[in-house]
């Protein structure tokens, strides 16, 4: 048996943007749903699929941009995954709003630049 040839392409889109240093400052946050009280588990980054286009994602199942990400606890990252498009709507917060909120205090140069490209 032949394997195939390595995939060295980023995945997640041509333009996704990766910061580690911006994943690990969303880390340090508490999760947006933090005021509820019923929050478990360490906080995660969650990439927040349904508020960017397709073609901003990079097509199906593909994670978009570090510039959409917030902070969930396990519990809520979870539920997220499950209901992304009811998600926010259910607990009253715009997504997107949120994460260019996080994208535009983000310690990156790279993650602040690139979030001044998209209306919240």
């Amino acid at each position: 048996m032949t394997l195939p040839p390595m995939n060295y392409e980023p995945r997640g889109g041509r333009n996704a943007v990766r910061s580690k240093k911006h994943r690990d400052w969303i880390r340090k946050h508490e999760c947006i749903l933090y005021e509820r009280k019923d929050c478990s588990g360490p906080v995660d980054v969650a990439h927040c699929r349904d508020v960017v286009e397709f073609n901003e994602r990079g097509g199906m199942g593909a994670k978009p941009s570090d510039v959409f990400t917030v902070s969930l606890c396990r519990k809520h990252h979870r539920e997220a995954e499950k209901r992304e498009r009811a998600f926010g709507a259910e607990y009253g917060i715009d997504m997107r709003a949120k994460c260019l909120e996080f994208a535009k205090a983000s310690p990156d140069k790279l993650i602040r630049d690139a979030a001044k490209a998209y209306k919240s």
